[in-house]
């Protein structure tokens, strides 16, 4: 245990050198069997260290057994989450954006492109000039400021992966700055208010204000929800506005082509003296990809029960089927993060990229897929394929998140006007 220690003191002092790959799942493994050290300072070094040690880390770490101890669990546990954390703080931070002068808009939004990378299409030689001022402006206040400029404004359903697509604003419609609030990679707006009032039963007053929460096109969220228990509003008069339903939660699934939704917002309608919601706050979560890799099968004639893991994900291919002259490949997912993120595992496994390479590089896609398990932990699937040739010739990818973190999206909507 001398010999583990001074490796651990050496990591945690840091360095010159970035550890090779394989003598880095080599510490990996000297570092996990020490967090089973009878002594307590040397389960908290070791965790420490494979802290120091970075994301590489995470391609290293063991699967989580049966018989795995809990104390073990609990510290992988903290080592696989800060390591992700990491990854997510440094590939997705809040854009902003410097641009002054007067340009075009395809100008100004092309330079915001290669400042943030996301992608605007659909101008098709519209919009006109535009004189933008950024100095480090937030990249929502400043793409709101450009579209109002040029009279232009977002198709929600344009249909563009990873794109925000714009089109000509219509005439009567406001503009985009002053209507929303801005909250890291996210933009929240008050979209429409329905109000119903029973004419059998005055005691019949309903009240549903929807807003739309959109995100920088460069992000992937996989579900949104709103706790209604963290929703509040007050009227003009500071008075609070009854929210329906506290102890319920309102969720909605991203689509990969749109760049927003749209979440409904139940409250009791007011009197009719009240004329607005002044204050409409709440604090919601979004769950993102942080990282999705490919995880790439060959010789699948006598593919069995073949493993691969990475960042605290394991996929098994478990066998290859022949059926009425279909093939089905059998794959099994485990993932190590918390429970509570399986659910938004689920969603992302049932639409991932799954699919065939032939010997000329050609890709196959399957032609429809079955869950074959699931529990709290794993997630199993078979992917029907129409292989010719069959597979002895194929390779198998199938290309899922190896990370998904919870982001907080917290907002203030003033003065929206009731019906």
């Amino acid at each position: 245990m001398v010999g583990s220690l001074l490796v651990v003191t050496s990591l945690l002092i840091g360095q010159a050198e970035i550890p090779s790959d394989g003598d880095l799942a080599s510490q990996v493994q000297m570092l996990v069997r020490q967090l089973r050290d009878g002594k307590l300072e040397q389960r908290d070094a070791a965790e420490k260290a494979l802290i120091a040690l970075g994301p590489g880390v995470l391609d290293h770490l063991p699967a989580l057994q049966a018989n795995t101890t809990v104390g073990v669990q609990v510290r992988l546990g903290r080592v696989l989450k800060t390591l992700a954390s990491r990854i997510v703080d440094k590939s997705m931070p809040v854009s902003r954006v410097s641009l002054a002068g007067e340009m075009s808009l395809a100008e100004a939004l092309s330079a915001l492109e290669k400042q943030t990378g996301n992608r605007v299409v659909g101008l098709y030689g519209r919009g006109g000039q535009v004189k933008p001022k950024f100095d480090k402006t937030s990249y929502w206040e400043a793409l709101d400021e450009l579209l109002d400029q040029a009279g232009m404004r977002i198709d929600e359903y344009g249909g563009s992966e990873n794109a925000l697509t714009v089109v000509a604003r219509p005439e009567g419609q406001e503009l985009r700055r002053g209507r929303a609030d801005y909250f890291g990679q996210f933009r929240v707006e008050t979209t429409r208010i329905q109000a119903v009032r029973g004419l059998r039963r005055p005691d019949e007053r309903r009240l549903m204000a929807w807003i739309e929460v959109a995100w920088e096109p460069r992000l992937t969220p996989v579900y949104l929800v709103q706790p209604l228990s963290d929703v509040t509003a007050t009227d003009e008069n500071g008075d609070a506005i009854t929210i329906e339903g506290l102890e319920g939660a309102r969720g909605v699934r991203a689509n990969h082509n749109i760049s927003s939704v749209e979440i409904g917002l139940p409250l009791q309608l007011p009197d009719r003296n009240v004329k607005q919601i002044a204050l409409l706050k709440g604090n919601m979560t979004a769950t993102l990809l942080g990282r999705v890799e490919s995880f790439e099968f060959a010789n699948l004639s006598d593919a069995e029960d073949e493993l691969q893991r990475r960042s605290g994900v394991t996929v098994v291919l478990e066998r290859i089927r022949k059926t009425d002259g279909l093939y089905d490949v059998y794959v099994r997912m485990r993932f190590d993060q918390a429970a509570d993120t399986l659910q938004s595992y689920r969603i992302w496994v049932s639409n991932a990229q799954a699919f065939m390479i032939d010997a000329e590089g050609r890709r196959m896609e399957h032609l429809g897929y079955e869950t074959t398990r699931e529990d709290a932990k794993e997630i199993g699937m078979a992917y029907t394929f129409d292989l010719k040739d069959g597979p002895q010739t194929c390779k198998f990818v199938i290309r899922i998140p190896t990370l998904i973190v919870d982001t907080p999206v917290n907002y203030e909507l003033k003065n929206i006007a009731l019906p």
